[in-house]
């Protein structure tokens, strides 16, 4: 893949991977077989990928990361990414985002840092529409945001750079084009283990999983299901416009449901549009996104357009959607993280 660019987000608290017994440890410098995580990862990704880059939070990350990269001779050294500062994104988001960015002429295909065991032969074979993403979706709904392929033409509005957004799967749910390959699928294809996709949460997992999968060379990837809908870039605002209720209804016929929400929520931070009519807004926009990835069978996308539906309208916090969301859960399951 001589056009796309491999992202390592490398920029989390590993919070989880932290016990209160010792220091904070940075995990992807953990050892396994006396190499930290970051060369395996550098060593796998330049057998499939011409050119790495790091994405990391601050130059003291990047600094240290050199430092562990000269020392095991790594060469082609990869670039790096620092994240943006003057935009409201935060979190991962913000570590794509800016990796989109410096890289807004190529496909990237972006993996977190804490998967080592990753066969990067499959994300070797997937394929990207320019103007879209490509991810991995398991048998239960259980989506990959994490390990997503974008297109070189990615278009994110300027103005959604000043809302406080976080999730990986934003990206994806703004996206005209997707393309979702079948992970169990390829599991079983290629008699892979589905521990390859695990990330590693404590030291101890590196040895639970290594001793429990095999690798391969020669990966088949099955042809992924196509989902399309109208180009945010062909549905044109001015931002002096005074019917903004027009401009939201497009979005909403054109399937751009989350753009909607968005939207909604830039022009009611700016005083363009009533709070009200904010809130009316994102209860449509949100309750046809919901159904439109149930509908494609994207139950991991229609969880997180629910819970943006609770967390902005009160009103709809009742019983039946808060099932909703539990069931959901179950189903992928998602179970809750640990408190530290």
């Amino acid at each position: 893949m001589s056009d796309t660019v491999l992202i390592i987000l490398a920029g989390g608290l590993s919070r989880r991977f932290q016990t209160q017994r010792n220091n904070w440890e940075d995990k992807i410098l953990t050892s396994f077989h006396d190499i930290p995580i970051l060369i395996h990862l550098l060593n796998k990704g330049k057998g499939y990928f011409p050119k790495i880059s790091i994405s990391v939070n601050t130059q003291a990350r990047k600094n240290l990361y050199l430092k562990t990269i000269k020392k095991y001779e790594i060469s082609p050294s990869p670039s790096f990414v620092i994240d943006k500062k003057n935009i409201k994104f935060k979190g991962v988001l913000l570590g794509i985002f800016s990796s989109l960015m410096k890289y807004e002429d190529k496909n990237i295909q972006f993996i977190p840092s804490d998967r080592p065991f990753l066969e990067l032969g499959i994300l070797n074979n997937m394929s990207v529409n320019k103007c879209g993403t490509s991810f991995l979706c398991h048998e239960n709904g259980m989506i990959e945001p994490l390990l997503c392929l974008c297109g070189s033409k990615i278009y994110i509005p300027s103005q959604f750079l000043k809302l406080h957004l976080s999730r990986a799967d934003v990206i994806i749910r703004l996206s005209p084009h997707l393309q979702i390959y079948n992970a169990t699928e390829i599991l079983e294809t290629n008699n892979l283990s589905p521990l390859i996709f695990k990330n590693i949460n404590q030291p101890s997992d590196i040895q639970l999983i290594e001793n429990k999968i095999d690798t391969t060379t020669n990966v088949t990837v099955l042809p992924p299901k196509i989902i399309r809908r109208s180009n945010l870039l062909k549905i044109e605002i001015e931002e002096e416009k005074e019917n903004k209720s027009e401009f939201l209804q497009t979005l909403i016929e054109t399937k751009n449901f989350y753009a909607a929400f968005l939207w909604g929520m830039y022009f009611g931070m700016n005083s363009k549009i009533s709070r009200a009519e904010y809130l009316d807004w994102a209860s449509v926009a949100l309750k046809h996104e919901y159904q439109y990835w149930i509908d494609n069978k994207l139950p991991f996308l229609a969880l997180h357009a629910l819970q943006d539906l609770l967390q902005t309208v009160p009103e709809e916090q009742n019983e039946r959607n808060i099932r909703t969301i539990r069931e959901l859960k179950e189903r992928m399951e998602i179970r809750p993280r640990k408190k530290l």
